[in-house]
């Protein structure tokens, strides 16, 4: 693999956020989680911006737990894709998620940073918040499989 560092040790994006979505919205075969709009794309975060509606809730009016799960996944792949090589793939190899506040219809923002990019594996640190609000709903940290051009399969 390429080293993806630049000349003075700073990190490179192989993608720009346009082609992120793209991979994203095939990858989901055309069935994403909600709409997304990429607010914010750096080397040291992403942010995305989500809308959920109400087919997206449980009773009480709340964003369901699993849609919320699929949005922290999805930033973690938009992370994990933006540093990869063109070409590469990547795969969920685990994720742990805290649930601190419901999270309302509406708007809601998602930013990812990354903690630990290798061969082997991508960590990405993931937040949501309300739009209005810097109040977390949930915290995950996610950890991705990259596959690389050339790499016939995932390691293990």
């Amino acid at each position: 693999m390429k080293d993806q560092r630049g000349l003075e040790g700073v990190e490179v994006l192989t993608h720009t956020p346009e082609e992120l979505l793209t991979h994203y919205y095939n990858a989901m075969r055309g069935h994403p989680v909600a709409a997304l709009e990429m607010d914010e794309y750096s080397v040291h975060r992403i942010v995305v911006r989500a809308r959920f509606e109400h087919d997206h809730t449980r009773p009480g009016g709340m964003v369901s737990g699993p849609n919320l799960f699929t949005l922290a996944d999805a930033m973690a792949y938009f992370v994990t894709m933006s540093r990869s090589p063109r070409g590469s793939q990547a795969y969920t190899a685990s994720i742990s998620m805290e649930f601190l506040t419901p999270a309302p219809v509406g708007v809601l923002f998602v930013e990812g940073k990354l903690l630990r990019f290798g061969r082997r594996s991508s960590v990405v640190d993931t937040l949501i918040r309300r739009a209005e609000r810097e109040e977390l709903i949930p915290h995950a940290v996610v950890t991705y499989a990259p596959v690389f051009p050339g790499q016939s399969q995932i390691s293990t």
